[in-house]
């Protein structure tokens, strides 16, 4: 039987059996984060006629993530999107990152079953309100206000899904994905106007580090 070497996310016909781990990842600020979610913005109010009232702080609501329990989230599904976006010509022991974390990190958090990863204050208290930022934009061809929350300082509780090899370095791979967290977390960063958008349009928002970074076996 092949044996499997520190750090290798491999598997191969003689392994087969895989382990699940839950990641949790503490992060934390370093610039400002703009929230900005799709599921209540409307483009247009059926039956209206005339100019519209321009009201900041509904348009902020809007876009806001929120939990269950009116405190603010973030979508897990978009985490895990910033560690794969951050692992670009970084590797897990023999294997580019960018192939090894779509295969091992689940779409989901474990815990709880809630998809809304909750907001901190750096004194480990829930988040529930914003400051309000707004800012010209342009949509399609018209240049019109925009306003999001912003939320700052900020910190963000994470738990992930890991499944990988048995017989994986643990602690080695925990070094590993520190190493591409932290880049993650200069780029592509995290929520709207984060240093990677499309057409240079990124700015300075969404930035982090990592606080903190365990992998502990699911179920125990």
């Amino acid at each position: 039987m092949a044996k499997m070497k520190s750090a290798t996310i491999e598997a191969t016909e003689d392994t087969g059996f895989w382990s699940e781990y839950i990641l949790k990842v503490l992060i934390e600020g370093i610039t400002p984060f703009l929230q900005n979610s799709p599921k209540n913005m409307k483009t247009k109010e059926p039956g209206i006629k005339g100019e519209k009232t321009y009201d900041p702080k509904i348009e902020a609501e809007k876009v806001t993530y929120r939990r269950d329990d009116g405190t603010l989230g973030f979508p897990a599904d978009a985490v895990r999107k910033c560690l794969i976006g951050g692992a670009t010509g970084l590797k897990i022991g023999n294997r580019h990152a960018s192939t090894v974390l779509p295969e091992v990190i689940g779409h989901f958090p474990p815990l709880e079953g809630d998809e809304l990863f909750p907001f901190e204050t750096p004194e480990e208290q829930p988040i529930s309100d914003y400051e309000i930022d707004t800012r010209r934009a342009v949509r399609g061809r018209q240049g019109v206000l925009v306003s999001r929350p912003k939320i700052w300082p900020w910190r963000l509780r994470c738990a992930l899904k890991l499944t990988v090899p048995v017989g994986t370095d643990i602690e080695a791979f925990r070094r590993d994905l520190l190493r591409i967290a932290n880049k993650s977390g200069q780029y592509p960063g995290l929520g709207d106007a984060r240093p990677q958008k499309i057409k240079g349009k990124g700015m300075w928002f969404g930035k982090w580090k990592v606080v903190e970074m365990d992998i502990e076996p699911l179920g125990v």
